[in-house]
């Protein structure tokens, strides 16, 4: 997980710098970032555990 939240956090600063409009990106890197905090989604867990990521 934490991995990939970097690599969403180097994504999304790219878009950024770039200024790029990329609507489900966003959405993404807003889903990936709000999970580092919930249970099951730790930093050491598996990328796939997303998928039981539930956004209250």
């Amino acid at each position: 997980m934490k991995l990939m939240r970097k690599d969403l956090r180097l994504a999304m600063g790219l878009l950024n710098e770039l200024g790029t409009s990329a609507p489900l990106s966003g959405e993404v890197g807003r889903l990936w970032a709000a999970s580092a905090d919930a249970a099951g989604t730790a930093d050491g867990e598996d990328f796939n555990r997303i998928v039981q990521f539930i956004e209250k």
